[in-house]
């Protein structure tokens, strides 16, 4: 159950989807850009999540990753869990959860958002609020 989707094959999936090629943002490891035909940027960010001990995953997103998505037509985050699952979802539909009273702060990731990933919804640290969701199998095209 521990297998992840890799970089390489939600690559491959998102290439597919948005018709473009997407390349690594230099000195952002899980993100990623790239250009459609139409000239619409398309940025991804696919962050692994850990399982938490009370049986949710959770990630951070951090302020750094919010500029470089807040600078693209359109944002993508794929959340990948154990199992070879995906969560997908628009920077769009997520940011209007990210408000300011729920940034958190450590050395590691300066200031950031902690995500709370179930398999239908994410919750965020400080909200009440939650963004509902769909979970995805990933299997490749054997």
């Amino acid at each position: 159950m521990g297998e992840y989707i890799s970089l390489n094959e939600v690559l491959i999936l998102a290439n597919e989807a948005y018709n473009c090629n997407l390349r690594q943002v230099p000195k952002k490891k899980i993100m990623f850009q790239g250009r459609k035909a139409d000239g619409e940027t398309i940025t991804l960010c696919s962050p692994q999540s850990k399982m938490h001990p009370q049986g949710f995953y959770w990630v951070d997103i951090t302020q750094e990753q919010a500029r470089v998505l807040n600078e693209t037509d359109k944002g993508l985050i794929f959340f990948r869990l154990e199992g070879r699952n995906l969560l997908m979802v628009t920077w769009a539909d997520l940011k209007r959860y990210l408000s300011d009273d729920c940034i958190r702060y450590n050395d590691n990731e300066q200031n950031h958002w902690k995500l709370n990933i179930y398999t239908d919804h994410i919750k965020i640290s400080g909200n009440e609020k939650e963004m509902p969701t769909e979970l995805y199998h990933y299997l490749p095209n054997e």
